[in-house]
């Protein structure tokens, strides 16, 4: 018979044994829970690799700085040799290539405005075409540089200022293009195959084209197909410095061309003339009173009212001693949901009634451009919305918010077409301004964001696929 000190003693070794072994176990399986996956080491290996681009950045930069890309509308010769660059750079590589999608233009030598599609596939893609893409949509075309003298350089040659590089585009929207072309090789290079696929959009016509139907509206009307339900959508159009903006309402749009038509004469005899410039400038006074027309506010966007901006005098080659008899110049209106486009261009005719009998000019009116109404918004929830803030917060420990813009996008077609669509860039103070810059850093750092999302669990498995 065991006595009872024994009994004791044979309980403690097996409770002792039985926490030695569920320690082990527990350490076991914590470490096997801290023990990183594939897709995270892969996720690693290419956050370290896209540090190391600098000089990569610059380098792509340099070429698409190299290449202006400027619409007919602004006297440009339109974007195929930048298309035709990045079509060699893909083939370099040994990257997926290009589909093309073009568009024909007689106003350009090469008759026609390109659009590029490329998709690199991800672990789930089965085949070229199923699995969920995270999409970049941005644009081939860049502004105007304006007077020369304004930039400190050539706008067609890149300069680099330590972390600054300067040219025309290299915000406005090269950064999408750099930031893709990056990810992509440095995924190649890496032999990594994140969860989704990543595609890239570039399309022509997007700054200043009227109407606007060479770009994304083409893409949509020949390969609507391409957009798949379940995919992440993001137009690089709109954000701030420090990438906390997601844009996911727009304003609507209305361009006026405003012309005064007066009598000419010789300025020593002003009153036998009527001077169209000065009874121009009164009128544009006078439109500064649409803001107090149209004064809702919507916190949403920024800034948080309609806007009404006098844009582009169109000038006659005259001599200084002449009353011009006629002047041209631009309105630009960007509406808060609620007002419609109808509304402010009858106001703008009353003004110019008014202007008309005070001035003794006659003025016509002609509506250049309209987007048709407001976009549908996108649901601050929705999954590409979600991926973008967690992304920013694991890249920068930063929150980012919905926000409505008032700028002109991409996404309003994309959204029109019923697709959930974010707008999100890290964005400079400079984009359409001589001596265009962006850090190199950002451009890696966009980059980086694009792979984490890649590579988000939470995004693969939001939004069923069909």
């Amino acid at each position: 018979m065991i006595q009872p000190v024994f009994r004791l003693r044979i309980a403690l070794a097996v409770l002792v044994s039985c926490l030695v072994a569920s320690s082990a176990w527990g350490a076991s399986l914590l470490a096997r829970q801290e023990k990183p996956d594939r897709a995270s080491r892969a996720l690693e290996r290419v956050l370290g690799d896209l540090d190391e681009q600098r000089a990569s950045v610059i380098a792509i930069q340099r070429e698409l700085v190299a290449r202006p890309a400027i619409s007919p509308y602004d006297g440009g010769e339109g974007e195929q040799a930048k298309a035709l660059w990045i079509e060699g750079w893909l083939r370099e590589k040994r990257l997926p290539q290009a589909e093309r999608i073009d568009v024909p233009d007689d106003r350009v030598p090469a008759r026609l405005r390109p659009n590029l599609i490329v998709r690199y596939p991800g672990a789930s893609s089965g085949s070229e075409n199923a699995g969920r893409t995270l999409w970049i949509v941005s644009h081939l075309d860049v502004s105007p540089p304006g007077p020369l003298e304004n930039w400190t350089a050539s706008p067609w040659v890149l300069r680099v200022d330590g972390d600054m590089i300067y040219g025309r585009g290299v915000g406005d929207k090269h950064q999408a293009i750099v930031s893709a072309l990056l990810l992509m090789e440095s995924l190649a290079r890496n032999e990594a195959r994140p969860p989704l696929s990543l595609g890239l959009v570039l399309t022509s016509g997007e700054k200043t084209d009227l109407p606007p139907k060479y770009g994304i509206s083409e893409v949509l009307r020949s390969r609507r197909d391409i957009f798949r339900p379940g995919d992440l959508i993001v137009v690089n159009a709109y954000g701030n410095a420090q990438g906390t903006l997601i844009d996911v309402a727009e304003k609507d749009i209305l361009w006026l061309r405003i012309t005064v038509n007066g009598r000419q004469t010789y300025s020593f005899a002003p009153n036998l003339g009527k001077n169209a410039l000065e009874a121009g400038a009164a009128l544009i006074m006078d439109l500064r009173g649409l803001s107090k027309r149209f004064p809702a506010e919507n916190a949403l966007f920024a800034p948080p009212v309609s806007t009404f901006a006098v844009t582009r005098p169109e000038s006659e080659e005259m001599s200084v001693n002449q009353i011009p008899g006629t002047f041209i110049f631009h309105l630009d209106c960007r509406l808060l949901p609620g007002y419609t486009t109808d509304a402010v261009e009858a106001d703008v005719r009353q003004l110019a009634d008014a202007a008309e009998k005070r001035d003794g000019v006659s003025i016509r009116i002609e509506r250049i451009h309209e987007r048709g109404g407001a976009s549908v918004p996108t649901s601050p929830d929705a999954p590409v919305v979600r991926a973008l803030a967690r992304a920013v917060y694991a890249q920068f420990r930063r929150e980012a918010k919905p926000v409505g813009m008032g700028g002109v996008s991409q996404a309003f077609s994309l959204r029109a077409a019923g697709l959930p669509v974010a707008v999100w860039t890290i964005m400079g103070d400079s984009w359409a301004m001589a001596d265009e810059r962006i850090p190199i850093s950002a451009q890696i750092d966009a980059a980086k964001i694009f792979a984490r999302i890649l590579f988000d669990p939470e995004a693969r498995e939001t939004a069923p696929l069909p």
